[in-house]
């Protein structure tokens, strides 16, 4: 169960690092050039919040499949179960981080 411990730590990581770039925009002034674009800024969020809850997805993948096959870790029994957890983790993780960007 270590495994999934380090995996929950990891997905802070990502989730940070895919959301940084928000925070990046306002402090290089790109976020006004943004807003004069003809995308709305809605979509754009959303889009920001797609990718990093995808890039999230592929990391929970890639490390429950490593540690499985690779280093013979027992996982559980129920690998659905533990994903589902994850992926729903990371849902709340991902809208969680959207609401502390502006502060």
């Amino acid at each position: 169960m270590r495994l999934i411990g380090f995996l929950v730590m990891f997905i802070w990581f990502v989730v940070i690092q895919g959301l940084r770039t928000l925070i990046d925009e306002k402090e290089n002034n790109t976020f006004s050039r943004l807003l004069s674009t003809p995308i709305n800024y809605t979509k754009y969020v959303l889009s920001k919040m797609a990718a990093t809850y995808i890039s999230g997805i592929i990391h929970i993948i890639v490390i429950i499949l490593a540690g499985k096959y690779l280093l013979k870790i027992s996982i559980g029994h129920n690998i659905f179960a533990i994903a589902v957890m994850l992926a729903v983790y990371l849902f709340a993780l991902t809208c969680i981080t959207m609401i502390m960007v502006p502060f």
